[in-house]
């Protein structure tokens, strides 16, 4: 069982190291990179430097979940690489939403709680499970967190819109 805290507190301290990086002036530059090398390099960014930095963050993080992985299980041996834990893993990431670092956590408890809940479809599960991520690649090409995102943002541009008419009546405008 305290494995199983660890996991958490390594969880905890992984989405807060990388919420600090995404919003730090190195985020920045990866970000810009990541839109337009050429761009990023006109404006002085080195891109080598960045995209080295960038490979050995994202490393880091990799190591640290497979010797967290390896931990839980005891051993690990080439078996446990498969392509379909591997498939899995894509999927918590593209469900869960690609463009927010909650996306991937949420995909990765929200999916094993759908596959659960389609037991017992039985065979009819995969399929079903196919065509869900189809429809949400197809529809929601940002995951679900990037569906969250995006009412979240129509919500504040509704509300901003209404204060702005409102502080114009107030003061005396027309809206």
């Amino acid at each position: 069982m305290a494995q199983y805290y660890l996991v958490l507190a390594c969880l905890l301290l992984t989405l807060g190291v990388m919420h600090r990086l995404v919003y730090s002036l190195l985020g920045l530059s990866f970000m810009a990179v990541r839109n337009n090398e050429i761009l990023a390099g006109a404006v002085g960014i080195d891109t080598f430097r960045v995209k080295i930095l960038s490979f050995v963050v994202g490393n880091f993080f990799a190591g640290l979940a497979g010797g967290l992985y390896a931990s839980l299980m005891g051993s690990i041996s080439p078996s446990t690489a498969s392509l379909e834990l591997t498939f899995n893993w894509l999927v918590y990431l593209l469900l869960g939403g690609v463009a927010t670092l909650s996306g991937p956590v949420v995909g990765a408890f929200l999916i094993p709680l759908i596959m659960e809940s389609l037991q017992f479809l039985a065979e009819y599960r995969m399929l079903i499970f196919g065509a869900l991520l189809i429809v949400v690649i197809v529809y929601f090409p940002r995951g679900a967190m990037g569906v969250v995102t995006q009412f979240a943002n129509r919500l504040r541009d509704t509300q901003h819109s209404r204060k702005g008419a409102q502080q114009s009546v107030v003061a005396g405008q027309e809206p």
